[in-house]
């Protein structure tokens, strides 16, 4: 009976520890279902999910990249569009300063041969201490238009002037001969108004003027 007993009691440890083994068993392999389950899922949210985070990511940087491209085009733009301005402005300019400088000198040439066509009236009446003011006018306009034509006439009958005139009337008009001689030495680029100086300076030495 005792060792009916034991062999029974040895038989149910057995089969507890088999029980128990297979418990273990079921448990890991279970385990390790569940695992590879929740890895795949993982694995496949991160397939669904990177795809999407990356192409997210990309949009964004594009439109950095665009709002930045954009802002460049345009400040680039801008800066062309200002450049393009300053540049017409200078153009303009300058093309306004040379008509202005064109305009006033044709003033003065205008006033320089009216100045002449009196001043001659008034040579041809042999009223030449009056034609003589006339053609200093004459000369200093065209010293200021720069023109060389206009100046050369007017010296040319101011010397016939002086030289008949009596050496009172010139007296009278010698400061402003002194004057036209200054304003000639004072425009005498490359000696161009030597000649004319050396002119007056010597028909007033005629009439024992000097200057």
């Amino acid at each position: 009976m005792i060792l009916i007993a034991l062999a029974t009691t040895i038989n149910k440890s057995a089969t507890d520890i088999l029980e128990i083994i297979n418990k273990v068993d079921n448990f890991y392999n279970s385990s390790w279902n569940k695992l590879i389950v929740i890895l795949s899922g993982f694995f496949l949210i991160l397939t669904i999910l990177v795809p999407i985070f990356i192409g997210w990511y990309q949009k964004r940087l594009f439109k950095i990249e665009e709002r930045e491209i954009k802002l460049f085009v345009k400040e680039e733009i801008e800066k062309a569009k200002q450049s393009l301005i300053d540049d017409i402005e200078s153009k303009v300019d300058i093309k306004t300063s040379q008509f202005r400088e064109m305009f006033d000198n044709q003033i003065l040439n205008t006033n320089s041969i009216i100045n002449f066509v009196n001043a001659n009236n008034l040579y041809t009446s042999k009223n030449y201490e009056s034609a003589l003011i006339g053609y200093i006018k004459s000369a200093k306009q065209g010293i200021e238009a720069n023109s060389l034509k206009r100046v050369s006439f007017a010296v040319d009958f101011i010397i016939s002037c002086i030289d008949n005139s009596n050496e009172e009337k010139i007296k009278e008009v010698k400061q402003s001969l002194v004057e036209l001689i200054d304003i000639l030495e004072k425009n005498n680029e490359n000696d161009k108004y030597d000649l004319f100086i050396f002119k007056i300076r010597q028909a007033l030495e005629r009439k024992n003027i000097c200057i």
